[in-house]
């Protein structure tokens, strides 16, 4: 029985440890897969271009209207993208019933310049409330949600969340074996650091992306239905 026991007690130790390693090894890659803007920096691709907007409510400082583009030579043109141009969704593709303004702007693509925009633009209502990814030049038009721009995240967060709990419940198992006493509170304890130096290791990556992911698939996911 005693035998028994310290096979139970060393398989809970490995559960530990390993909850323990993929708790910090989620939280790590989410850290590293978190996409971040500055307000003074220069954006060009969809994703981090639509995360600008959400975060600022603005285009990033690389941005011109058309026709400051149009007075730009081909020496200056490098590293500027087109945009700040009001959007009038003539064809209505973008429901807006409460008639927000809304502004157009290029992305960057294969061999894109200001004097060859390409097909691809980025749509979006003034307020930075919903930003809209066009591949066909204003034909069709889907959400870019955070889910896109930082969704990689969100899962591994999500994981490390998950690995944390899991920690709590071989900490639950322990408790209710009511194993030798000593080894019971020491393997207790050492889950219980084990979570709080996880937690401490990332309250970002455990706590406010998780929420963040649900609000986004729950909440700004339904705004897509508004286009057509």
């Amino acid at each position: 029985m005693k035998k028994r026991n310290k096979n139970g007690m060393s398989k809970l130790r490995t559960a530990m440890c390993l909850f323990m390693f993929l708790a910090v090894a989620f939280a790590v890659v989410s850290l590293s897969t978190w996409n971040t803007v500055r307000e003074d920096g220069t954006y060009h691709g969809k994703e981090e271009v639509a995360l600008y907007i959400y975060t600022y409510a603005k285009l990033p400082s690389n941005f011109v209207n058309k026709a400051e583009a149009g007075n730009l030579s081909l020496t200056e043109i490098d590293g500027i993208n087109v945009g700040g141009n009001e959007f009038q969704n003539r064809e209505q593709l973008i429901e807006n019933p409460d008639n927000l303004p809304m502004t157009e702007c290029d992305i960057y693509s294969a061999g894109y310049n200001v004097k060859n925009r390409g097909a691809e633009r980025l749509v979006f209502f003034n307020d930075g409330s919903a930003v809209f990814y066009t591949p066909d030049h204003y034909a069709t038009f889907r959400l870019v949600t955070m889910w896109d721009i930082n969704g990689t995240c969100y899962i591994f967060a999500i994981l490390s969340v998950a690995c944390v709990l899991g920690e709590i419940v071989v900490c639950l198992i322990v408790v209710k074996e009511k194993r030798n006493l000593g080894e019971e509170l020491s393997l207790s304890l050492q889950i219980v650091v084990a979570s709080t130096v996880i937690l401490a290791f990332s309250p970002l990556v455990l706590v406010l992306l998780p929420v963040q992911a649900v609000v986004e698939y729950f909440g700004r996911g339904k705004v897509a239905e508004i286009t057509k």
